[in-house]
Protein backbone atom coordinates (compact mmCIF):
# COMPACT_ATOMS: atom_id res chain seq x y z
CA UNK A 1 0.00 0.00 0.00
CA UNK A 2 1.73 3.29 -0.68
CA UNK A 3 0.30 5.30 2.14
CA UNK A 4 0.91 4.29 5.20
CA UNK A 5 -2.38 3.11 7.78
CA UNK A 6 -2.15 3.93 11.27
CA UNK A 7 -5.26 3.22 13.17
CA UNK A 8 -2.95 3.29 16.29
CA UNK A 9 -2.72 6.94 15.75
CA UNK A 10 -3.38 9.59 18.64
CA UNK A 11 -5.85 11.46 17.21
CA UNK A 12 -8.21 8.31 17.64
CA UNK A 13 -10.43 5.73 15.96
CA UNK A 14 -12.78 8.46 13.97
CA UNK A 15 -13.42 8.84 10.59
CA UNK A 16 -11.94 12.05 9.60
CA UNK A 17 -8.26 11.33 11.38
CA UNK A 18 -8.65 8.07 9.40
CA UNK A 19 -8.66 9.56 6.67
CA UNK A 20 -6.29 12.64 6.75
CA UNK A 21 -3.44 10.51 5.32
CA UNK A 22 -5.02 9.63 2.41
CA UNK A 23 -5.76 13.52 1.70
CA UNK A 24 -2.32 14.58 2.08
CA UNK A 25 -1.78 12.43 -0.58
CA UNK A 26 -4.50 13.49 -3.42
CA UNK A 27 -1.75 15.56 -5.64
CA UNK A 28 0.88 13.15 -5.92
CA UNK A 29 -1.50 10.96 -7.73
CA UNK A 30 -2.45 13.64 -10.27
CA UNK A 31 -5.97 14.78 -9.25
CA UNK A 32 -7.72 17.88 -7.53
CA UNK A 33 -9.78 15.94 -6.70
CA UNK A 34 -10.72 12.54 -4.01
CA UNK A 35 -11.69 9.44 -5.34
CA UNK A 36 -15.08 8.38 -5.30
CA UNK A 37 -14.33 5.75 -2.62
CA UNK A 38 -13.20 8.59 -0.42
CA UNK A 39 -16.38 10.51 -1.11
CA UNK A 40 -18.21 7.76 0.41
CA UNK A 41 -16.10 7.82 3.18
CA UNK A 42 -16.69 10.99 4.25
CA UNK A 43 -20.25 10.74 3.75
CA UNK A 44 -20.71 7.99 6.16
CA UNK A 45 -18.58 10.31 8.31
CA UNK A 46 -20.78 13.19 8.29
CA UNK A 47 -23.69 10.94 8.84
CA UNK A 48 -22.48 9.11 11.66
CA UNK A 49 -21.83 12.02 13.43
CA UNK A 50 -25.10 13.20 12.74
CA UNK A 51 -26.20 9.90 14.02
CA UNK A 52 -24.51 10.47 17.40
CA UNK A 53 -26.17 13.72 17.46
CA UNK A 54 -29.65 12.56 17.61
CA UNK A 55 -28.74 9.25 19.79
CA UNK A 56 -27.82 11.94 22.54
CA UNK A 57 -30.99 13.69 22.16
CA UNK A 58 -32.70 10.63 21.67
CA UNK A 59 -30.94 9.23 24.69
CA UNK A 60 -31.92 12.09 27.02
CA UNK A 61 -35.63 12.18 26.06
CA UNK A 62 -35.58 8.29 26.59
CA UNK A 63 -33.75 9.08 30.18
CA UNK A 64 -36.48 11.45 31.00
CA UNK A 65 -39.31 9.60 29.76
CA UNK A 66 -38.36 6.39 31.43
CA UNK A 67 -37.43 8.38 34.77
CA UNK A 68 -40.80 9.41 34.92
CA UNK A 69 -42.35 6.32 33.72
CA UNK A 70 -40.44 4.88 36.63
CA UNK A 71 -41.52 7.01 39.48
CA UNK A 72 -45.49 6.68 38.12
CA UNK A 73 -44.71 3.14 38.52
CA UNK A 74 -42.62 3.19 42.20
CA UNK A 75 -44.49 6.28 43.73
CA UNK A 76 -48.14 6.62 44.49
CA UNK A 77 -50.14 9.85 45.56
CA UNK A 78 -50.61 10.42 49.81
CA UNK A 79 -52.72 13.40 50.40
CA UNK A 80 -53.84 14.76 53.39
CA UNK A 81 -56.37 17.55 54.19
CA UNK A 82 -56.09 20.96 56.39
CA UNK A 83 -57.73 23.61 57.79
CA UNK A 84 -56.65 27.24 57.77
CA UNK A 85 -58.48 29.42 60.10
CA UNK A 86 -59.06 32.31 57.85
CA UNK A 87 -62.03 32.56 55.10
CA UNK A 88 -60.87 31.71 51.59
CA UNK A 89 -60.99 35.09 50.32
CA UNK A 90 -57.89 35.32 52.33
CA UNK A 91 -56.30 33.44 49.82
CA UNK A 92 -57.11 36.15 46.87
CA UNK A 93 -54.14 38.19 48.75
CA UNK A 94 -50.70 38.21 47.58
CA UNK A 95 -49.06 38.53 50.68
CA UNK A 96 -51.22 35.67 52.53
CA UNK A 97 -49.37 32.91 54.02
CA UNK A 98 -51.81 30.20 55.19
CA UNK A 99 -51.10 28.66 58.71
CA UNK A 100 -52.59 25.01 58.08
CA UNK A 101 -53.36 22.40 60.73
CA UNK A 102 -53.29 19.26 59.52
CA UNK A 103 -56.11 16.85 60.17
CA UNK A 104 -55.94 13.18 61.34
CA UNK A 105 -52.70 10.81 60.32
CA UNK A 106 -51.04 9.42 57.39
CA UNK A 107 -52.34 5.72 56.49
CA UNK A 108 -49.82 3.38 55.18
CA UNK A 109 -52.69 1.93 52.05
CA UNK A 110 -55.10 5.18 52.06
CA UNK A 111 -55.36 8.80 51.98
CA UNK A 112 -58.21 11.25 52.59
CA UNK A 113 -58.64 13.92 49.87
CA UNK A 114 -61.61 16.33 48.43
CA UNK A 115 -63.11 18.12 51.88
CA UNK A 116 -65.87 20.04 51.81
CA UNK A 117 -67.70 21.36 55.05
CA UNK A 118 -70.90 20.90 57.15
CA UNK A 119 -71.79 22.69 60.24
CA UNK A 120 -74.49 21.36 62.51
CA UNK A 121 -75.70 24.02 65.83
CA UNK A 122 -71.74 23.77 67.18
CA UNK A 123 -70.66 20.82 65.41
CA UNK A 124 -67.90 20.79 61.91
CA UNK A 125 -67.97 18.02 59.99
CA UNK A 126 -65.54 17.67 57.05
CA UNK A 127 -67.09 15.31 54.25
CA UNK A 128 -63.67 13.94 51.86
CA UNK A 129 -63.13 11.03 49.85
CA UNK A 130 -61.37 8.16 51.57
CA UNK A 131 -59.41 6.60 49.40
CA UNK A 132 -57.95 3.13 49.83
CA UNK A 133 -55.52 1.03 48.05
CA UNK A 134 -55.64 -2.33 48.77
CA UNK A 135 -59.63 -1.16 48.09
CA UNK A 136 -59.96 -2.97 44.47
CA UNK A 137 -57.66 -4.23 42.06
CA UNK A 138 -59.12 -1.82 39.49
CA UNK A 139 -56.53 0.19 37.75
CA UNK A 140 -57.98 4.25 37.70
CA UNK A 141 -56.50 7.05 36.23
CA UNK A 142 -56.63 10.55 37.56
CA UNK A 143 -56.48 12.28 33.90
CA UNK A 144 -53.28 13.43 33.63
CA UNK A 145 -51.59 9.67 33.25
CA UNK A 146 -51.45 8.72 37.03
CA UNK A 147 -52.72 5.92 37.89
CA UNK A 148 -54.05 4.12 40.91
CA UNK A 149 -54.79 0.50 41.96
CA UNK A 150 -57.95 1.07 44.51
CA UNK A 151 -61.63 2.77 45.56
CA UNK A 152 -62.43 6.08 47.41
CA UNK A 153 -66.02 6.22 49.32
CA UNK A 154 -67.38 9.27 51.24
CA UNK A 155 -66.11 9.12 54.93
CA UNK A 156 -67.61 12.09 57.58
CA UNK A 157 -64.86 13.61 59.98
CA UNK A 158 -65.72 15.08 62.83
CA UNK A 159 -63.67 18.23 64.11
CA UNK A 160 -63.55 20.52 67.24
CA UNK A 161 -63.53 24.10 67.37
CA UNK A 162 -60.20 24.20 66.80
CA UNK A 163 -60.01 21.83 63.68
CA UNK A 164 -58.27 18.92 65.74
CA UNK A 165 -59.37 15.76 64.58
CA UNK A 166 -62.07 13.42 66.95
CA UNK A 167 -63.62 10.72 64.57
CA UNK A 168 -64.04 9.82 61.53
CA UNK A 169 -67.22 7.53 60.13
CA UNK A 170 -68.33 6.31 56.97
CA UNK A 171 -70.41 8.35 55.26
CA UNK A 172 -71.55 6.81 52.02
CA UNK A 173 -70.20 3.65 50.21
CA UNK A 174 -72.50 2.75 46.99
CA UNK A 175 -69.55 -0.49 46.72
CA UNK A 176 -68.61 1.45 43.22
CA UNK A 177 -65.50 4.60 43.21
CA UNK A 178 -66.55 7.65 44.80
CA UNK A 179 -65.17 11.16 44.95
CA UNK A 180 -65.52 14.89 45.88
CA UNK A 181 -68.29 14.75 48.05
CA UNK A 182 -69.41 18.49 47.54
CA UNK A 183 -71.65 20.08 49.70
CA UNK A 184 -74.67 22.15 49.20
CA UNK A 185 -76.63 24.09 51.89
CA UNK A 186 -80.11 24.50 50.61
CA UNK A 187 -83.60 26.18 53.15
CA UNK A 188 -82.03 24.54 56.39
CA UNK A 189 -80.73 21.06 54.84
CA UNK A 190 -77.67 19.53 53.83
CA UNK A 191 -77.06 17.98 50.30
CA UNK A 192 -74.51 16.01 48.55
CA UNK A 193 -73.41 15.34 44.97
CA UNK A 194 -70.07 13.38 44.30
CA UNK A 195 -68.05 12.36 41.70
CA UNK A 196 -69.34 8.55 40.65
CA UNK A 197 -68.06 8.19 36.88
CA UNK A 198 -68.60 4.11 37.79
CA UNK A 199 -71.53 4.60 38.43
CA UNK A 200 -72.10 6.72 35.70
CA UNK A 201 -74.65 9.58 37.07
CA UNK A 202 -74.92 12.09 39.13
CA UNK A 203 -76.73 11.94 42.03
CA UNK A 204 -78.08 13.84 44.59
CA UNK A 205 -78.11 12.72 48.75
CA UNK A 206 -79.30 14.68 51.98
CA UNK A 207 -78.87 14.27 55.18
CA UNK A 208 -80.99 13.56 57.79
CA UNK A 209 -81.94 14.70 61.29
CA UNK A 210 -79.81 12.01 62.21
CA UNK A 211 -76.76 12.96 60.36
CA UNK A 212 -77.07 9.79 57.78
CA UNK A 213 -76.95 10.88 54.09
CA UNK A 214 -79.88 9.08 51.42
CA UNK A 215 -80.12 9.06 48.46
CA UNK A 216 -82.70 11.81 47.04
CA UNK A 217 -82.48 11.38 43.62
CA UNK A 218 -80.47 11.11 40.29
CA UNK A 219 -79.92 14.86 38.57
CA UNK A 220 -78.13 13.71 35.54
CA UNK A 221 -78.03 10.33 33.64
CA UNK A 222 -74.16 10.88 33.24
CA UNK A 223 -71.37 11.26 35.49
CA UNK A 224 -69.67 14.64 35.91
CA UNK A 225 -66.30 14.83 37.04
CA UNK A 226 -65.72 17.17 40.41
CA UNK A 227 -69.49 18.65 40.32
CA UNK A 228 -69.65 22.26 42.14
CA UNK A 229 -73.31 23.03 42.79
CA UNK A 230 -74.20 26.97 44.03
CA UNK A 231 -77.15 28.84 43.94
CA UNK A 232 -76.11 32.44 41.95
CA UNK A 233 -78.72 35.28 40.99
CA UNK A 234 -81.46 33.28 41.80
CA UNK A 235 -80.80 30.19 39.52
CA UNK A 236 -78.61 26.92 40.34
CA UNK A 237 -75.46 26.55 38.50
CA UNK A 238 -73.21 23.25 38.13
CA UNK A 239 -69.68 22.90 37.16
CA UNK A 240 -67.72 19.63 36.41
CA UNK A 241 -65.61 18.58 33.57
CA UNK A 242 -66.05 15.30 31.26
CA UNK A 243 -65.43 12.35 31.55
CA UNK A 244 -63.77 12.21 28.57
CA UNK A 245 -61.34 15.02 29.02
CA UNK A 246 -61.56 15.18 33.06
CA UNK A 247 -58.83 17.64 33.54
CA UNK A 248 -59.23 19.89 30.36
CA UNK A 249 -63.00 20.64 29.41
CA UNK A 250 -65.47 22.64 31.60
CA UNK A 251 -68.98 21.59 31.58
CA UNK A 252 -71.99 23.93 32.68
CA UNK A 253 -75.71 22.77 33.68
CA UNK A 254 -78.70 25.02 35.18
CA UNK A 255 -81.70 24.83 36.93
CA UNK A 256 -84.29 26.41 38.48
CA UNK A 257 -83.88 24.47 42.05
CA UNK A 258 -82.06 21.96 43.20
CA UNK A 259 -83.96 19.51 43.07
CA UNK A 260 -85.36 20.15 39.74
CA UNK A 261 -84.39 19.69 35.81
CA UNK A 262 -80.88 20.60 34.90
CA UNK A 263 -80.13 21.85 31.77
CA UNK A 264 -76.59 21.87 29.83
CA UNK A 265 -75.74 24.91 28.71
CA UNK A 266 -75.64 25.97 25.00
CA UNK A 267 -71.80 26.90 24.79
CA UNK A 268 -70.70 23.43 26.27
CA UNK A 269 -67.50 23.11 26.60
CA UNK A 270 -67.47 26.45 28.12
CA UNK A 271 -63.63 26.25 28.16
CA UNK A 272 -61.02 23.46 27.07
CA UNK A 273 -57.68 25.09 29.49
CA UNK A 274 -56.18 22.07 31.34
CA UNK A 275 -54.83 25.24 33.50
CA UNK A 276 -57.94 26.22 35.09
CA UNK A 277 -61.19 23.71 33.91
CA UNK A 278 -61.57 21.27 36.36
CA UNK A 279 -63.50 22.27 39.83
CA UNK A 280 -60.90 22.46 42.38
CA UNK A 281 -63.07 23.88 45.60
CA UNK A 282 -66.43 25.83 46.51
CA UNK A 283 -67.55 29.41 44.18
CA UNK A 284 -67.51 32.01 46.74
CA UNK A 285 -68.40 35.95 46.16
CA UNK A 286 -66.61 39.07 47.68
CA UNK A 287 -68.74 41.67 46.60
CA UNK A 288 -70.49 41.68 43.89
CA UNK A 289 -67.45 39.30 42.55
CA UNK A 290 -68.00 35.75 41.75
CA UNK A 291 -64.76 33.61 41.99
CA UNK A 292 -64.48 29.84 41.09
CA UNK A 293 -61.01 27.49 42.41
CA UNK A 294 -60.19 24.76 39.64
CA UNK A 295 -57.38 22.58 39.16
CA UNK A 296 -54.17 23.54 37.28
CA UNK A 297 -52.95 20.12 36.18
CA UNK A 298 -50.55 21.38 33.59
CA UNK A 299 -47.40 19.81 35.18
CA UNK A 300 -48.98 16.88 37.71
CA UNK A 301 -52.85 16.42 38.52
CA UNK A 302 -53.88 19.11 41.44
CA UNK A 303 -50.80 20.89 40.99
CA UNK A 304 -51.87 23.87 42.16
CA UNK A 305 -55.39 26.03 42.51
CA UNK A 306 -56.14 28.45 40.28
CA UNK A 307 -59.00 31.16 41.23
CA UNK A 308 -61.23 32.30 38.27
CA UNK A 309 -63.52 35.52 38.45
CA UNK A 310 -66.42 34.61 36.77
CA UNK A 311 -67.06 38.00 33.97
CA UNK A 312 -70.22 36.46 32.94
CA UNK A 313 -72.61 33.58 33.63
CA UNK A 314 -75.86 33.52 31.69
CA UNK A 315 -77.40 30.08 30.45
CA UNK A 316 -76.33 31.94 26.97
CA UNK A 317 -72.99 32.95 27.67
CA UNK A 318 -69.85 32.48 30.36
CA UNK A 319 -66.60 33.81 30.71
CA UNK A 320 -64.03 34.38 33.32
CA UNK A 321 -60.39 35.19 33.90
CA UNK A 322 -57.31 34.12 36.69
CA UNK A 323 -56.48 36.13 39.40
CA UNK A 324 -54.50 33.88 41.82
CA UNK A 325 -52.59 31.06 41.78
CA UNK A 326 -52.48 29.22 45.18
CA UNK A 327 -49.55 26.66 45.48
CA UNK A 328 -49.29 23.44 48.22
CA UNK A 329 -47.64 24.80 51.47
CA UNK A 330 -44.03 25.25 51.08
CA UNK A 331 -43.38 24.11 54.65
CA UNK A 332 -45.47 21.51 54.68
CA UNK A 333 -44.62 17.71 53.48
CA UNK A 334 -46.94 17.58 51.11
CA UNK A 335 -45.63 20.00 48.33
CA UNK A 336 -46.62 17.88 45.70
CA UNK A 337 -49.68 19.63 44.73
CA UNK A 338 -52.81 21.04 45.93
CA UNK A 339 -56.20 20.66 44.53
CA UNK A 340 -59.20 21.94 46.79
CA UNK A 341 -60.04 25.02 48.56
CA UNK A 342 -63.45 25.02 50.22
CA UNK A 343 -65.20 27.71 52.50
CA UNK A 344 -66.16 26.34 55.86
CA UNK A 345 -68.03 29.75 57.77
CA UNK A 346 -64.65 31.30 58.58
CA UNK A 347 -62.12 28.42 58.09
CA UNK A 348 -61.15 27.40 54.66
CA UNK A 349 -60.52 24.23 54.23
CA UNK A 350 -57.42 22.52 51.89
CA UNK A 351 -55.84 19.24 50.85
CA UNK A 352 -52.29 18.60 49.23
CA UNK A 353 -49.95 15.78 48.33
CA UNK A 354 -47.04 13.66 48.63
CA UNK A 355 -45.22 11.10 46.82
CA UNK A 356 -44.60 7.95 48.97
CA UNK A 357 -43.85 4.45 48.17
CA UNK A 358 -46.09 1.63 48.72
CA UNK A 359 -44.72 -2.35 48.65
CA UNK A 360 -48.55 -3.57 47.61
CA UNK A 361 -49.08 -0.87 45.53
CA UNK A 362 -46.27 -2.08 43.61
CA UNK A 363 -47.38 -5.26 43.29
CA UNK A 364 -50.56 -5.02 41.77
CA UNK A 365 -48.97 -2.52 39.35
CA UNK A 366 -46.43 -5.28 38.01
CA UNK A 367 -48.88 -8.57 38.28
CA UNK A 368 -51.66 -5.51 36.32
CA UNK A 369 -49.01 -5.58 33.69
CA UNK A 370 -47.80 -8.76 33.82
CA UNK A 371 -51.66 -10.03 32.95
Amino acid sequence: MPFPFYPWASSGLRFGSLLMPYQSAWPKIGTDTPPNWMIRMKSVHNSWKQLQLINKAGLKSFWHSGHARLRRFLLSEEWAIGVVKAPIQSFLDDSFVPMVTWIGKPCRNSFIADCFGVVDGEERFILVERFTYNGSSRIRSNGKGERRIGRGHIASIAVDTEGSFLKEVTAIDNGLHMSYPFTIHDRGSWYIVAEELSANSLNLYRRSSGGDWKHLKQLLPHAVIDPAVFNHAGRWWMFGTSAGNPCSELLIWYADQLEGDWHPHCKNPVRIDQRNARSGGTPFLVGDHLYRPAQNCCETYGGSVIINQIDELTSNSFSEHAVQEVLPPANSAYRGGIHTLSALEDWTLIDAKRHVIIPQVILRRLIARLS
